[in-house]
């Protein structure tokens, strides 16, 4: 599954560690969050939400002394097929 998300990459020089990676966390939004609160929970609340916790778990990690590397650069329709 590493290999397949690391293809999903739009930046091949920065995604290559990621088949080597002991751990890779996949952060997913809830679309349905867009029954209450509209557009404005799709476009805005589930990119908020989804940037908090990631940051958050980033924050932990370094207080366990890990090192992290967070990637935003690919390709979202390919992910959802890994």
């Amino acid at each position: 599954m590493r290999q397949e998300l690391a293809r999903t990459g739009l930046r091949r020089d920065f995604v290559s560690f990621i088949p080597r990676a002991p751990l890779v966390v996949v952060a997913c939004a809830d679309r349905s969050i867009v029954s209450r609160y509209g557009d404005r929970g799709l476009r805005l609340y589930c990119i908020q939400d989804t940037a908090a916790s990631v940051q958050n778990l980033l924050l932990a990690a370094q207080d366990l002394g890990l090192g992290t590397c967070w990637v935003g650069a690919f390709d979202e329709q390919k992910v959802r097929t890994c």
